[in-house]
């Protein structure tokens, strides 16, 4: 008995990086140190933004299962100039990005994607704007870890300390 020789081809998932799976990722000074002790070749080192106090803008390659980091070698192996790469990541991860939801946790309130997307959310300008519009004061925001964003205004003296309490526990 003769098998079927048509076999429906699955669109191939991507297994290399390119140029639409490039996201950002928010890293802290501590990432970078830690690559550094591990005596990573600078061609393969992450190529990575300042973005605020300890933060990092790094950037990787989604890709099924995992996220491989971009160097600055392979950024411009695409031929990706650098100041369009955070662009290009964050177009990228808006496709990604589910609808962003707040809860309130006391005088604070938590940024909710999950994705687990949720430092990420510092890149979405919009969603800033508007959070801006409806506090009292500046955003202070603290992000204790990857999937936990916290923030409130300037003007909450309770606020404040609330973010500054559970960033310590987090």
């Amino acid at each position: 008995m003769k098998k079927d020789s048509r076999v429906r081809k699955k669109k191939a998932l991507p297994t290399e990086g390119d140029r639409s799976t490039l996201v950002p990722r928010i890293k802290t000074h501590r990432f970078t140190a830690a690559l550094r002790e591990m005596n990573i070749p600078e061609d393969q080192f992450p190529y990575t933004e300042p973005l605020v106090a300890d933060l990092l803008v790094t950037y990787a390659f989604d890709l099924p299962g995992i996220f491989q980091m971009a160097s600055g070698a392979a950024i411009a192996e695409l031929g990706i100039p650098l100041p369009e790469v955070r662009d290009i990541a964050v177009t990228n991860l808006k496709r990604q990005l589910p609808q962003i939801g707040f809860e309130g946790l006391g005088p604070i309130k938590r940024i909710v994607t999950g994705e687990n997307l949720e430092a990420c959310t510092l890149l979405a300008g919009p969603v800033w704007d508007q959070v801006g519009a409806e506090i009292d004061g500046d955003v202070v925001v603290a992000v204790p870890n990857r999937d936990v964003v916290l923030f409130c205004g300037s003007r909450s003296a309770e606020g404040v300390a609330a973010l500054r309490a559970v960033s310590a526990e987090v």
